[in-house]
C-alpha cells in the first residue's frame, strides 16, 4: 500500500530507502483489514487503510524458498533453481536485489528467516546446516548483505532458541555477517521473535541514516510459522478463545506491534530534511494449520480457493506479507528525514 496519511508523497531523490516485510504462512483473511472478526491487527489495517493495496498480487511459488528467491532476484524459480522449500540455493552467478543496490552505494541488511541456503558448513544447525556440507552454504552476507541477523529456517515465534514448552535448544541459531551465530543463551533472543529481529534492524536503520547512506533492509519475520507460540501478554488478549487460537493470534498480533514500532520510527523521526522510504509488506497465505496441526485454527483463506502449499489462488495470491504464497501485499511510502533520529 502506499500511504500518505502523515507525510507528503512527492518525487523523492535518486535513491530512495527500502524496507521490505515479510512474514511467513499467515492466511489471506488473518488481519483486521481483510475482515477477520477477531484478530488484533491495528498497525497492519491502519496501512491498508491510509495507504493503496494491492489485491490481486501473486507470488513466484507457493511455498518458501523459492518465494524468496524471486522476491530478491525478481526472476522465476525455474531461472535460479530452487524449486521448492528445503532445496537448491541462491547461486553466485545470481544478482540479487541488494548487490545491484549495493553498486548505487546502499547499505544492505538482512534480518530474520533466509532459507535460500545454509548458513554454516561447520556445526549442525536448522534443516540443512552440517559439518562439511558445503553444496547448498549459501548464506545472505554472500549474496550481496553488509549487515546480517538470519536463520536458516524456522524457530519459535516466542523464546526462538527453545523448544516450546522446554529449555532445551529448538536447534536453529541466529547468525551475524561475520559467520558468528548469537549465544543461544543471549538476552536479545528472548521473548517475542518479531520483536528479536526488529531490535536488529532498528538500529541498522539509524546507522545508515546517520551515515548519509541510501538503504535496503529486508525483515523477514517467522511470524505465524510453527512452531507457533504467544508471549502470556497476547495470549491474554485472546483469552475467550483456545489455547491454540491464543499462540496464533497472540503471535500475529506481537508482529503487528513490531510493524507499528517500525512505522512510528519512520513517520515520527525529528529531522528536517527528509529522504524517500519505501515499505513492502508482504504476506504468505492458505490453510496450513487446520491440515497439519489440529491445535491451530484454520488460517483465513476465503474467498480464494485453496491452501497454502497449493498452486490455487489461495497459495500464490498476495495481500500483506509473506513468504511462499502471498496473502497481501502493502506498500507503504513515506519520508524518512535526514540526519539524526529515525526509529
Amino acid at each position: 500500500m502506499l500511504s500518505n496519511s502523515t507525510i507528503d508523497i512527492h518525487i523523492g531523490p535518486k535513491y530512495p530507502n527500502i524496507i521490505l516485510c515479510m512474514c511467513d504462512d499467515l492466511g489471506w483473511g488473518d488481519t483486521g483489514y481483510n475482515g477477520h472478526p477477531v484478530l488484533k491487527t491495528p498497525n497492519l489495517d491502519d496501512m491498508a487503510a491510509s495507504g493503496i493495496r494491492f489485491d490481486r498480487w501473486y507470488s513466484g511459488a507457493p511455498v518458501c524458498s523459492p518465494t524468496r528467491g524471486s522476491c530478491i532476484t525478481g526472476r522465476h524459480p525455474y531461472r535460479y533453481g530452487i524449486f521448492t522449500a528445503n532445496s537448491g540455493h541462491m547461486k553466485k552467478q545470481e544478482i540479487t536485489l541488494a548487490e545491484a543496490l549495493k553498486t548505487q552505494g546502499y547499505a544492505t541488511g538482512h534480518f530474520g528467516k533466509w532459507h535460500m541456503g545454509t548458513l554454516t558448513t561447520e556445526i549442525n544447525d536448522s534443516n540443512r546446516g552440517r559439518p562439511g556440507a558445503t553444496e547448498h552454504y549459501s548464506p545472505p552476507w554472500d549474496n550481496g548483505f553488509d549487515v546480517c541477523f538470519s536463520t536458516e529456517a524456522k524457530v519459535p515465534t516466542w523464546d526462538p532458541m527453545k523448544n516450546p514448552g522446554s529449555d532445551s535448544f529448538y536447534g536453529t541459531y541466529y547468525w551475524r555477517q561475520d559467520g558468528n551465530y548469537v549465544a543461544i543463551d543471549s538476552p536479545e533472543l528472548a521473548g517475542d521473535d518479531s520483536r528479536v529481529i526488529m531490535d536488529q534492524a532498528i538500529p541498522f536503520i539509524r546507522n545508515a541514516v546517520a551515515r548519509k547512506k541510501p538503504f535496503l533492509a529486508i525483515i523477514w519475520f517467522h511470524t505465524p510459522h510453527k512452531p507457533v507460540v504467544a508471549g502470556p501478554e497476547y495470549k491474554a488478549m485472546y483469552s475467550a478463545h483456545s489455547s491454540g487460537e491464543q499462540d496464533y493470534y497472540g503471535c500475529v498480533t506481537a508482529m503487528d506491534e513490531q510493524v507499528g514500532r517500525l512505522r512510528h520510527g519512520i513517520a515520527h523521526s525529528e529531522r528536517s530534511r527528509r529522504h524517500n522510504v519505501v515499505v513492502l509488506q508482504r504476506q504468505r497465505t492458505g490453510e496450513r494449520y487446520a491440515r497439519s496441526n489440529r491445535r491451530l485454527p484454520r488460517t483465513q483463506t476465503q474467498p480464494l480457493r485453496g491452501w497454502r502449499k497449493g498452486a490455487g489462488p489461495a497459495g500464490m495470491a498476495c495481500k500483506n506479507k509473506s513468504t511462499q504464497s502471498c496473502a497481501n501485499v502493502l506498500l507503504y511510502i513515506g519520508l524518512l528525514p535526514h540526519g539524526d533520529g529515525g526509529p
